[in-house]
Order: C-alpha cells, then structure tokens, then sequence
C-alpha cells in the first residue's frame, strides 16, 4: 500500500483527503473515481505552479469576502464532513447537475452518492455538451469529470488541473468582471472566442503546462466523433 493510499484510508472517516495540507487543499471523498491517483496528480501540479500564484490563490481561498463562503461551509456540514479546515472544494465526481440556488455553485446534487461504484451511462455528456472539468463559484468550487480523468494520462490530468486553477487566479486577482464585460461585447458581435478560456491558457502556458493537450486527448480518445 502507497503512503498515499494510506492517507485516503484514515482520511475517509472525515471525507476529506489531504492534496496539501500547508495550502488547505482537501479532495472531497465521493469514491467515484480513481482518487489516490488524482490527489497525487493534484499534488504534483500544485508544486509546479509558481510560488506568485500559488500564494495568490491561498490568499483568495482564505480570505476573499464573497457571499459564496457561508455556503460553502453550510455545503459541508449538511454533507456531515462538519466545519472543515479546508476553504476550497475539489471534487473527482462522475457528474453534476447545475441548478439556480445559489448552493448549487458549491454543492449541486451528484448524479451518483458516495462509494457508488459505477458510472451512470451518460456520465461523459451529462446530457450536453461534453465538459471534462469545470471552476464555479470564483474559484471555491474545482469539479473534475471521474470517467474522463481516470482515462487520461497523468500529464494530461496535470494539464486539465492547471488550466482550471488559472481560472481561480482569475478571481484572485479580480479580472472576472473584466474578462466578462469582454465576453458579453464579443458575444454581441458574434464571434465565439471565450476570454475567460483564452486568458486560463495563457496563464497556464507561463507555468509550464500543455494548453492544447487536454482537448486533443478529449476530441480523440473520450469524445470521438462518429461518422
């Protein structure tokens, strides 16, 4: 058994599996995918991220005033993890529905409980477009696809994982609104280039990862297009 294997087995009891404990970054225990793999992963990536951003996120995940932090907290205690000394949510789930309360940012009703050990049928589509990982709530919330992940190679995952985590940084440094307000004049005049998605690459590209790797894996190995 790795020493990793063993933190997830005396971490179950809490649900929550230490990614970084200095950092507060906790995986929440669904048992819906390959998780000793993932935090490893996570952890690995995590490191590779300059020490800049890396601090910047903290700072935001600490102490950002956002009306999303007591629903994060109520999120965990309803799920009974209680108080949690984490301040983020990262989740490895086989899917999610949104919905329009505010709760369903941080903690919207999975498509399977814990421990279920298979896949509903469309878990990959989720009944649209397909979406391998995603960052809500101003970066509170990291949800990443089970049956798309565990499939992908280990650089792959690393490369999925910094993209999303340059969508925190995003919020950290307070150009959501920016990047929007620029959304809404490009979707005016028709064109489909999302900013949010553009800035992300770009910042992790400066940190050293693989921009495209993750659609051309995705395209061609989770979603191929049928004839």
């Amino acid at each position: 058994m790795s020493q990793n294997d063993g933190a997830i087995k005396t971490s179950i009891r809490s649900k929550l599996i230490p990614i970084v404990r200095s950092s507060r970054l906790f995986l929440t225990h669904r048992g819906h995918g390959d998780e000793a793999r993932f935090v490893t992963i996570f952890r690995d990536t995590w490191r590779r991220i300059p020490l800049k951003s890396r601090r910047l996120m903290r700072k935001h995940w600490r102490t950002h005033d956002s009306w999303l932090r007591p629903i994060l907290s109520e999120c965990y205690q309803l799920e009974g993890y209680g108080i949690p000394w984490a301040t983020s949510r990262i989740e490895l789930i086989w899917g999610w529905r949104e919905g329009s309360h505010p709760m369903d940012m941080i903690c919207p009703p999975t498509v399977r409980p814990v421990g279920h050990s298979e896949a509903p049928e469309d878990h990959l589509r989720d009944g649209r477009s397909p979406v391998v990982a995603m960052a809500s709530g101003h970066g509170f919330t990291l949800r990443f696809r089970a049956g798309a992940v565990d499939h992908m190679p280990e650089n792959v995952v690393a490369d999925l994982i910094a993209h999303e985590l340059a969508h925190v940084e995003q919020s950290a440094i307070g150009i959501e609104d920016q990047l929007n307000d620029e959304w809404n004049r490009i979707r005016d005049e028709g064109e489909s280039d999302n900013p949010f998605e553009i800035d992300a690459d770009d910042r992790m590209e400066n940190w050293g990862f693989d921009l495209n790797s993750v659609d051309l894996y995705a395209w061609e190995q989770i979603f191929p297009r049928r004839s």
